[in-house]
């Protein structure tokens, strides 16, 4: 009897999972060329499934791939995650998952890399579910007062944070930018005074003050595009007593207040929005040693994006993730803003395609024109919005990497690297196009392009 008679995942979906072109490209060679060889699935566990690759070594690599995640186990040396080898097994599993029909007992480092990952997820679930179990009314009644006081002590230093900023930006307009720039120090240690007064947020708007004086040729545009927002934070703050509830959450988050993602699943299930959710795009930063992956996706019935946010640290794995072009049924909970935005996954489960009329997947894209209208909304409901996703359609490839154009001959600004700029000439193929990406206004980010209704996401360079 096969693990699985039909694959989770299929190939654009497993590539996707390749940290750089690179390993997308040495994964598939080693897949087609049966470098991969004795795959099994564990006999007590069907998610589990095992293969071996020789490498260079007298031994052979052991790879192991957790199919419910997934996550992958490798014994090579690689720095990269997954390795080549790993997209390598995936996609034998995908393309043949018969040659997994075989099942037997693991190895004994494969079953305790399993037994601890299946162990850590049972802790979080565990802690979870304390952190979100009936409490004694006294218990929930202390719990919320010692909250109101810890917030009213933060928001007492905060406020004089503020009144000591809006002094310090009165005096560098006074002092005028030409004799701010040679002494730009003052930025960094007002920064400073803002840290301490629990307020990263601001010491990041002054921070970027800073560097832009510093920035050369055009430095004034650069400063006042970073002072204007820090004003209306300013203004807004010493004013949130008339704002919605909505806005004041995007000003504490703003101002560097963030709730912990126990205190967004504490809110009542019933606000979440359950759908079928679709994952257009997944990618992956590294600073320092804080990764962070960036999912988005899109509800089939709600309409709505979702950014789901994972963390790791170093060369750990992320605790959660899910496959990019994948379904799920998934219970979504939104953090409060006035452009509900980001989300947590309360849970999910994976689901075959679901297809529309056609065969495929369609996204409500939208022309510039309109694009510009939606952000201009967007801006009048939260001044500090920094992008919103948006699927554009008519499209047309430039031989530029800077720009593509509408339908109408307009100019859209965008970044593409090498790769990202041969997937769209060799998708469109002197036809418009449509692509998924985050906008603001200006510029267009390019998260995926689209081909017979099916997301291609492009890695970078």
């Amino acid at each position: 009897m096969l693990p699985d008679v039909t694959p989770r995942y299929d190939r654009e979906q497993v590539l996707a999972l390749a940290p750089d072109a690179a390993s997308s490209n040495a994964g598939q060679k080693l897949a087609s060329s049966g470098a991969i060889y004795k795959t099994h699935t564990d006999i007590q566990h069907s998610d589990l499934i095992i293969g071996q690759c020789q490498g260079s070594g007298a031994r052979p690599y052991i790879i192991a791939c957790d199919l419910s995640q997934p996550a992958i186990k490798c014994t090579c040396p690689s720095r990269k995650f997954p390795c080549k080898h790993g997209i390598a097994l995936l996609l034998v599993y995908t393309d043949n998952p018969a040659a997994f029909a075989d099942k037997r007992e693991a190895d004994a480092p494969v079953k305790e890399w399993f037994a601890k990952r299946r162990d850590k997820l049972d802790r979080i679930d565990k802690v979870d579910k304390a952190q979100t179990a009936p409490k004694t009314p006294e218990e929930v009644e202390r719990n919320r007062l010692e909250k109101e006081s810890r917030q009213a002590e933060r928001l007492r230093k905060i406020n004089l944070g503020v009144e000591d900023l809006d002094r310090f930006l009165q005096d560098v307009m006074r002092e005028g930018l030409a004799t701010m720039r040679r002494d730009t120090n003052a930025f960094n240690e007002r920064a400073g005074r803002l840290i301490d007064a629990q307020a990263p947020g601001l010491a990041r708007y002054v921070t970027e003050l800073g560097a832009a004086l510093n920035s050369g040729d055009d430095f004034e545009t650069r400063f006042f595009k970073v002072l204007g927002p820090l004003v209306l934070l300013i203004n807004a703050f010493k004013n949130r007593q008339y704002l919605p509830d909505g806005l004041i959450e995007d000003l504490y988050d703003q101002i560097g207040i963030n709730r912990n993602q126990q205190e967004i699943l504490n809110q009542a299930p019933e606000q979440d929005i359950v759908d079928d959710w679709y994952v257009v795009s997944q990618n992956t930063t590294q600073e320092d040693r804080l990764k962070m992956q960036r999912n988005i996706l899109w509800g089939r019935k709600s309409g709505k994006y979702a950014l789901i946010l994972y963390f790791a640290h170093g060369a750990s794995a992320f605790a959660e993730s899910i496959m990019p072009g994948a379904w799920y049924r998934a219970s979504l909970a939104f953090y409060p803003s006035q452009y509900p935005y980001r989300a947590i996954i309360r849970h999910k489960e994976w689901i075959p395609d679901v297809q529309d009329d056609d065969g495929g997947v369609i996204l409500p894209a939208v022309e510039l024109e309109q694009a510009y209208q939606l952000w201009s909304q967007a801006l009048a409901s939260l001044p500090w919005l920094n992008c919103m996703p948006i699927a554009l359609k008519g499209l047309r490839a430039t031989r530029s990497r800077k720009h593509l154009m509408d339908n109408k001959g307009r100019a859209l600004a965008v970044s593409l690297s090498k790769m990202q700029h041969l997937d769209v000439l060799s998708v469109s193929n002197g036809r418009t196009f449509d692509a998924f990406g985050e906008f603001d206004g200006r510029k267009f980010d390019v998260l995926c392009i689209f081909s017979d209704h099916r997301s291609r996401v492009s890695h970078d360079d």
